[in-house]
């Protein structure tokens, strides 16, 4: 789909990767938000959405670091921080 990005997202409580599909003109943080309350819905009783989530690479140089949440979906893309398939951990 154009403007927007395949994200494979695991979650801890559960170990299950989620993927979604964000659009680029979303900041980080609201993705992050809207990825808490879906999956808060999916696993129920395993998860509950707090709203201090973050999201982090889990793959690859940048395993570990934290991504921006002030930073936009679109400028991540643009500076291949961020592409299709990109495996992330909800924190």
């Amino acid at each position: 789909m154009k403007d927007k990005v395949l994200l494979r997202v695991r979650l801890a409580a559960t170990q299950g990767i989620y993927e979604f599909r964000v659009p680029f003109d979303m900041r980080v943080r609201q993705a992050t938000r809207l990825m808490e309350r879906m999956l808060e819905n999916r696993v129920g009783p395993l998860y509950e959405a707090t709203g201090r989530a973050r999201l982090m690479y889990a793959d690859g140089a940048r395993a570990g670091d934290l991504l921006d949440s002030s930073a936009s979906i679109r400028t991540l893309v643009a500076h291949d921080e961020l592409m299709d398939g990109c495996d992330l951990a909800l924190v």
